[in-house]
């Protein structure tokens, strides 16, 4: 369980400094308004054990059962001075652990404002998973109410206004919800201190710090997975299509063995790999004050294994919930079908161990990575009609994970300080580019790349360009064919994320060539990080 080091990091988090972000629960953000109305219970608690009666299942999944006392009522009608919460997510009987992304977690000792729901067992759950869970932080003299949403990624409904995540006086924001009137709670902070940015791609990580991974594709098998009977509200036909739609583009992917398998639908919402509709969260969906849309989670072995260098639990089924109520989610989109797909797609991105590729879901801002709003993993789903669609970053991450039979082994990435390899408009770069010319630079000794990199991620941006054309990069050695880096018009400059591949030779040199049919144009290349 967290330990006060850990506590400290989720703090940090909140303030964006340097942690690292995984999710796979998807919500549309909520003011604390419409949370303290719709949770008809709200308390200050202190955690004093963790497990024991309760723990066994909800929803007939594993499940956590935290004993908490009562120190504060804040709403409704709660007499109890110890009572039970569980949360989603823990360690079943036959060994096999089931991890809930964005799962609230606690530790003894640990103090917290939570908005329950009670179950007809005695127990309670957390209204809205992470959103209902406020966990007290104490940081230069001050105390404050916080959510861990680090494992969370909001979805904006066009025209949406969205609520701003920020710190919130822990005392002042309990005044407030025990009493709903004008109380200051909001903490003002420096707006960059919320912004958590991630590197080009990023995976799940279980509470030990180890990733997981399917072992099925590396002997050429699939997993199957199946759709609940019932099908999903607010979409035509059910969602079966797009449910589809989005398996087939994660298993279409050439770079790697990926083979997801859409197998019917069955009438069990519990049976491994399934996705199941219009389910009991704790709390439903509204369209009016938003909540949560889905929660996914994988059960795993408790053991790891070792894969190119690297140990990874292993994933032995999945698991995909949509909320009640979501069906005015998709009725009020203009394109229902291409939002769902994308929904599903992003949420089977986290089932193969990916995380996010941008990390301001407070914002949907991309901020420093603009190349990142194409991802299929951004941490806010684009949700403009997309559908289904993977990116540079989303291939990128895949590609170290599930490497194909015979090819070469999956490198391990490691990021660096965002730094200019080129720049032709500068003294030292050439000058810019005309039609068809190529140049060839090593990146050996530069932005800290060393010489066992065999390729680096970073931005081309195409500058100023006099004609319509392309820009084009591969490994010096390789020759210059293929899809385009970075397309553009005149006049307009474009970026996009690539990667690059390097010559096997000791300069680790890569050619970039303008694919102009008339004038010149000015090309940056910015590294973010490299593989070995």
């Amino acid at each position: 369980m967290r330990s006060r080091r850990a506590a400290l990091a989720l703090l940090l988090a909140i303030l964006g400094l340097s942690v690292l972000p995984a999710a796979a629960t998807t919500y549309v953000p909520m003011t604390d308004e419409a949370l303290a109305a719709q949770a008809p219970l709200a308390a200050v608690v202190k955690i004093v054990r963790i497990g024991g009666a309760g723990s066994a299942s909800e929803n007939g999944r594993p499940a956590t059962a935290y004993r908490a006392h009562v120190e504060r009522v804040l709403k409704g009608d709660l007499t109890a001075r110890e009572i039970t919460v569980r949360v989603p997510g823990g360690m079943g009987p036959d060994g096999i652990g089931l991890r809930v992304w964005g799962a609230p977690v606690f530790a003894v000792g640990e103090r917290a404002l939570l908005f329950l729901v009670p179950r007809a067992d005695g127990a309670y759950v957390i209204s809205q998973l992470m959103l209902g869970a406020f966990h007290e932080m104490r940081s230069g003299g001050q105390s404050f109410a916080v959510r861990d949403l680090a494992e969370a990624q909001a979805v904006v409904p066009r025209g949406w206004k969205v609520p701003a995540e920020s710190l919130r006086d822990f005392d002042r924001f309990a005044a407030w919800v025990s009493q709903p009137r004008r109380i200051n709670y909001r903490v003002q902070a420096d707006p960059r201190l919320l912004h958590n940015l991630t590197a080009p791609f990023t995976f799940l990580r279980a509470s030990d710090g180890f990733s997981g991974r399917w072992l099925h594709f590396d002997t050429g098998g699939s997993v199957v997975f199946l759709a609940h009977q019932n099908g999903q509200p607010g979409l035509a036909g059910g969602g079966f299509t797009e449910f589809q739609s989005a398996l087939a583009a994660w298993t279409a992917d050439a770079g790697t063995n990926i083979s997801y398998i859409y197998g019917g639908t069955t009438a069990n919402t519990t049976d491994p790999n399934t996705i199941a509709f219009d389910q009991d969260l704790g709390s439903p969906f509204s369209c009016t004050s938003g909540g949560v849309l889905g929660r996914g989670g994988s059960t795993f072995t408790a053991a790891v294994t070792p894969y190119h260098g690297q140990s990874y639990h292993t994933y032995l089924n999945a698991h995909i919930d949509t909320n009640l109520g979501i069906a005015c989610y998709f009725q009020n989109n203009a394109s229902p079908s291409q939002a769902a797909a994308e929904l599903f797609a992003h949420e089977l991105g986290h089932t193969l161990g990916l995380g996010h590729s941008c990390g301001d879901a407070a914002s949907g801002s991309c901020t420093g990575r603009p190349d990142q709003d194409a991802a299929q993993m951004r941490a806010v789903i684009h949700n403009d009609g997309r559908g289904a669609q993977l990116n540079v970053d989303d291939r990128t991450g895949i590609a170290v994970l599930y490497t194909p039979a015979g090819a070469t082994p999956a490198a391990s990435f490691f990021t660096v300080t965002p730094c200019r390899l080129l720049d032709t408009r500068s003294s030292t770069g050439g000058g810019a580019l005309s039609v068809n010319q190529s140049k060839t630079l090593s990146v050996l000794g530069l932005c800290g790349i060393p010489a066992t990199a065999t390729s680096i991620v970073g931005n081309v941006t195409a500058v100023s360009p006099t004609g319509p054309g392309s820009l084009t990069v591969a490994a010096a050695n390789a020759g210059i064919t293929g899809t385009s880096s970075v397309s553009f018009n005149a006049g307009n400059t474009r970026a996009s994320l690539a990667l690059i591949g390097l010559s096997g030779t000791g300069s680790r040199a890569f050619t970039i060539r303008n694919g102009l049919t008339s004038g010149v144009v000015d090309v940056i290349v910015d590294v973010t990080g490299y593989f070995q």
